[in-house]
């Protein structure tokens, strides 16, 4: 906005805001340029230190998918970087990273371990941590409905 305004005043030796808004006030002027620096600066900080809340972060929207399909509950992950799902006995980690890895999920049975893609249990990670694509949403469901049926 003020950059705007400091460019007319190369160009026509009129700066808009401070001379006909503010009235000529430069202390007024560099008051209101500091404040719109700092309040975009803010902004930048937040956007870039909370990405994964609100409506924007697809794996907060498939980790919501899944507990509101089981009543299950969901919190933010230990490490701040994804989400766990709390379902029938089954825990669901829909994860932005961790260990290594990046958007990726993975789903546990309390004391009996972790499933492939496909519903079997496995221990070997390369398995166990899925990749998030498209169908996520319906393997989790699959996964979680096969585990129930036993």
């Amino acid at each position: 906005m003020t950059g705007a305004s400091d460019v007319g005043e190369v160009i026509s030796g009129n700066n808009v805001i401070r001379d006909d808004i503010l009235g000529g006030n430069q202390d007024s002027y560099d008051t209101l340029k500091l404040g719109l620096y700092i309040a975009g600066g803010v902004a930048m900080a937040l956007g870039a230190m909370d990405r994964t809340k609100g409506v924007g972060n697809a794996n907060q929207q498939l980790a919501n998918k899944v507990a509101n399909k089981y009543g299950g509950s969901v919190r933010i992950a230990d490490n701040g970087k994804g989400y766990v799902v709390k379902t029938n006995n089954i825990t669901t980690r829909v994860m932005d990273s961790g260990g290594g890895r990046t958007n990726y999920y993975k789903i546990s049975n309390q004391g009996k371990g972790s499933f492939d893609r496909f519903g079997n249990y496995t221990s070997d990670l390369s398995k166990n941590h899925i990749d998030i694509g498209p169908n996520s949403y319906d393997e989790i469901i699959n996964i979680i409905d096969e585990f129930v049926k036993r």
